[in-house]
């Protein structure tokens, strides 16, 4: 089935967001010191723990001390630091708010009893600098009244002076003694090491020259203030300028988006995604500009790798500017999961997808809408892995949401009973399938018939259902509808053309009007190349049908050159292990059956059965026709026990899932009978030799 518009309504109805995740270095290390003048560096302390918060704490685990840790916004904080026998030395670091920076965060730590020797250390030495000082001043005074320069009265007014002078020093010794005991000196620039050292070892006159040594202060002072006023004038002129910027990217912007629409109106593809990512590149942050972009390279000009680049963008901007858990961040996990669907990486998909619907089945995102599409696109997902139990289970959750809460004019609820029709119609419940495409039709024509493209999109899958039914006027009536329909809006160059052109291939091969079916395809190959170029993923399945066509009337050379096409495309687009690469080599093995050359047919078709196990698990009808397959090769190489021993695998299968009428359960049942038959038969002769 094909399953177009329901993921491009998922993305195109999504809310925005974009740029990178942050990460902030740091160290946790001993203090630098001064020793008779000189810096002895200080060391890193490996296994420190640094708690940050709102996150895991981070163990460092480099010689150096050196960590790292992601910042999502633009500040954090830290809650602790810790390494046994070590304290913080500056406890005020668990209280600041620290802005996310290149340069790195340095915290360190002392055994207590280090810390508690430098702090005496600094008390002795700037209390020893301050009895100088006072002692000084005592002899000054004592100087002035031998010299008669002051009274006796003046004498006791000045030594009560120096007296409080000294009482109150006492403070200003132990303020210092500890904040120098704070001191790193490995983060202070040779300069003001050696002040800070002259200071601490009251060698205040040097640590005055020094710091008068770069020029007259009150000079500097008149320096900053020009500095500072010319910069005010600075300021104004750019936010005048960020002004005109903003406009100009708004104005830039527009014109970017309007040339993109005319290109896409002309299927310009290559064009039209060119202004879509010019637009982007301007600014990186707008996250609704890298969402249509992704959008556009993945429906239209289908690159799924640049496509994955501007969604993983969006993500990682949703998380910066609106957090983990925010619609932003939900709707950039659904981008992300289409374009693994897109990419047959299921799994990865699932795992975003439930990312998704965790956010929007939680208190933190109420967005009913966005739920729906993930929930649609969660059960379309489980169709594709052939999980049906889920795929179903998530489709009849969107429906039941909505006709909870809504009536039938719901356009999510066509969409559901589409892809509910599409999982039937992967089981082979061929009448189920097409009871919920006709209930998802009928909405369609009665309540959004403007929507001709969705409209066309369902008479394609009921064509499929109807083919599958074995009525082919049926299936080419509905493809022919959808052809006209998309002829109309997009003429005849479009990826939708082209896809309705490979349906209508496929209703004529089924009719054995082979060369029909081929003219058919061709069709869908040139669109697609005029499109896309030569070498495009979206080449592959025209290829592989055409493939088929040939295979239909036995032109073995032509369909083994169309299904290497296919295959040498599919395998530079898309991972090993990618379902289309499995169905390529089941064709081959097929081909070469047909040819008698059946070693070639099995190594073809053993590599098809181990994509089939790997994508789908061990019981899934898709691996039951590929044991099939094997037992007919084995079978024609006169190994019947192979052969039994595949078809047996296949039967356990098909005998678990389908009813007895079904074809496959025929086939299968009736190739392993005969497989039996031949294994009995030379068990017979063997007896009669003996």
């Amino acid at each position: 089935m094909k399953k177009q518009i329901l993921l491009i309504a998922a993305l195109f109805l999504t809310t925005w967001a974009t740029a990178q995740a942050q990460t902030q270095q740091g160290y946790v290390k001993t203090k630098g010191r001064m020793v008779n003048g000189q810096i002895v560096h200080g060391q890193g302390l490996k296994g420190a723990t640094v708690s940050i918060k709102g996150r895991t704490a981070v163990l460092v685990n480099a010689d150096d001390g050196s960590f790292s840790f992601p910042v999502p916004g633009a500040q954090f904080r830290i809650d602790s630091v810790r390494k046994k026998g070590y304290q913080l030395v500056d406890l005020d670091a668990l209280s600041k708010t620290y802005e996310h920076s290149a340069n790195p965060l340095y915290l360190v730590m002392e055994t207590p009893e280090q810390q508690m020797e430098d702090q005496i250390d600094n008390f002795n030495k700037i209390n020893a600098s301050q009895q100088v000082i006072i002692n000084n001043l005592r002899a000054e005074v004592k100087q002035l009244k031998e010299q008669n320069k002051i009274n006796e009265e003046e004498y006791s007014k000045r030594l009560i002076e120096i007296a409080q002078m000294q009482s109150e020093s006492q403070n200003l010794v132990n303020e210092m003694a500890e904040r120098y005991s704070k001191i790193d000196f490995d983060q202070l620039d040779e300069f003001n090491q050696q002040v800070s050292w002259f200071i601490l070892n009251g060698e205040l006159i040097k640590a005055d020259s020094l710091i008068k040594s770069k020029g007259d202060m009150d000079e500097r002072s008149a320096e900053l203030d020009r500095i500072h006023n010319a910069n005010a004038e600075e300021e104004a002129k750019l936010e005048q300028s960020k002004k005109y910027e903003a406009k100009a990217l708004e104005d830039f912007a527009t014109d970017c988006f309007n040339l993109y629409e005319i290109c896409k109106l002309k299927h310009e593809f290559d064009s039209a995604a060119y202004w879509l990512e010019l637009r982007a590149s301007k600014d990186t942050t707008n996250v609704k500009w890298l969402l249509s972009t992704g959008n556009f390279l993945l429906y239209y000009a289908i690159d799924l790798d640049k496509a994955q680049l501007y969604f993983e963008k969006q993500l990682r901007q949703s998380i910066m500017q609106y957090g983990n858990e925010s619609p932003e961040t939900a709707d950039s996990y659904n981008s992300l999961g289409a374009i693994y669907t897109a990419k047959g990486d299921y799994s990865t998909a699932l795992e975003y997808y439930h990312k998704c619907y965790a956010l929007l089945n939680s208190d933190a995102v109420n967005n009913p809408h966005m739920l729906l599409l993930c929930l649609n696109n969660m059960g379309e997902c489980y169709r594709l892995i052939g999980d049906y139990k889920n795929a179903i289970h998530y489709t009849e959750t969107t429906i039941a949401i909505i006709t909870e809460t809504n009536a039938d004019e719901n356009y999510e609820l066509s969409e559901a009973y589409n892809n509910l029709g599409g999982i039937y119609y992967s089981q082979n419940e061929f009448d189920k399938s097409l009871e919920y495409l006709e209930k998802a039709l009928y909405l369609k024509k009665t309540y959004f018939p403007e929507n001709k493209e969705s409209l066309a999109t369902c008479y394609n899958n009921l064509s499929m259902v109807y083919l599958k039914k074995l009525n082919a006027d049926k299936a080419m009536e509905y493809s022919t509808n959808a052809l006209s329909i998309q002829k109309e809006l997009f003429g005849e160059i479009h990826y939708a053309v082209a896809i309705t052109y490979s349906n209508l291939g496929l209703i004529h091969a089924f009719l054995h009007n082979y060369d029909d079916a081929l003219e058919a395809y061709y069709h869908s190959i040139s669109i697609r190349q005029q499109l896309f170029g030569e070498t495009h993923v979206s080449l592959g399945l025209p290829y592989n049908n055409t493939g088929a066509a040939y295979f239909g009337k036995g032109d073995y050379d032509e369909a083994l050159t169309m299904y290497n096409k296919a295959l040498s495309i599919w395998k530079s687009n898309l991972k090993e292990n990618h379902p289309n690469i499995a169905l390529v080599y089941n064709n081959l093995g097929q081909v070469y059956n047909e040819m008698g050359d059946y070693q070639t047919a099995i190594s073809y078709l053993d590599q098809a059965l181990r994509i089939s196990l790997e994508v789908y698990g061990e019981n899934n009808i898709d691996a039951a026709n590929k044991y099939k397959n094997l037992g007919y090769a084995y079978y024609n190489l006169g190994n019947y026990e192979k052969a039994a021993e595949y078809y047996q695998l296949g039967f356990n299968i098909v005998s678990s899932q389908l009813p007895e009428n079904d074809p496959l359960y025929s086939i299968i049942q009736e190739h392993l009978d005969k497989a039996l038959a031949k294994l009995k038969e030379q068990e017979n002769e063997q007896k009669t030799e003996e």
